[in-house]
């Protein structure tokens, strides 16, 4: 079985990591990033050999999203931009069409970031939501349709969290849930079957 897991050093100055599995996770071996920053999410859809990694790149301060198209051994940068941290990349059915969120949350300024791309991260639209926090995550569970993001504040304040759902591939998002004094990481709907009554609308 064949995994990776990505992340930086305790010196963000220095290259972001890449791990690479494929015995399960017995044993791991480090894959050359190429930038220095961090990484925060990587998927790889469907391919054990393409997928796409997403951080924040410390040597420009922009947020990054990385794609390799050989199992990891090399990587190229297919977004940078802002001074936004992307949290999450996602590719629901395909290595073409796939979502990638973030933003920042300053004590007086919070942006909200949703990415799409179409072409296998060749280029990137913004998505608007109408909620001016940061995202955390983002999952498609059936489609490239109906997908999810969660965010809020990180610490020390932990707020602001929120819930969103597309119906369209992100062409609307409602929100679902919210409460400011929580901070959503992850939202995970495990194979394919959602575990509320109403597909999103009750939590």
């Amino acid at each position: 079985m064949t995994g990776y897991a990505v992340g930086s050093s305790s010196d963000a100055r220095k290259p972001c990591f890449i791990l690479k599995t494929t015995n399960g996770g017995a044993s791991w071996d480090s894959l050359p990033s190429g930038v220095s920053g961090w990484l925060q999410s990587v998927h790889f859809p469907k391919n054990t050999n393409t997928g796409y990694a997403a951080g924040l790149d410390r040597s420009e301060d922009k947020g990054m999203i990385l794609k390799t198209e050989d199992g990891g051994a090399s990587w190229r940068k297919v977004y940078s931009g802002g001074r936004s941290l992307i949290n999450g990349v996602h590719f629901p059915a395909d290595a073409l069409t796939g979502y990638a969120v973030g933003g920042y949350d300053y004590p007086r300024s919070k942006m909200s970031i949703i990415l799409k791309t179409t072409d296998g991260g060749q280029s990137w639209k913004s998505q608007r939501s109408g909620v001016n926090t940061e995202f955390n995550f983002i999952h498609f569970p059936v489609n490239s349709q109906t997908g999810y993001i969660v965010g809020g504040s990180g610490p020390p304040l932990c707020g602001d969290g929120v819930i969103l759902k597309t119906t369209n591939g992100g062409k609307t998002w409602v929100v679902l849930y919210s409460n400011k004094n929580q901070d959503l990481q992850g939202v995970r709907f495990p194979h394919s079957t959602l575990k509320c009554t109403e597909g999103g609308s009750d939590f």
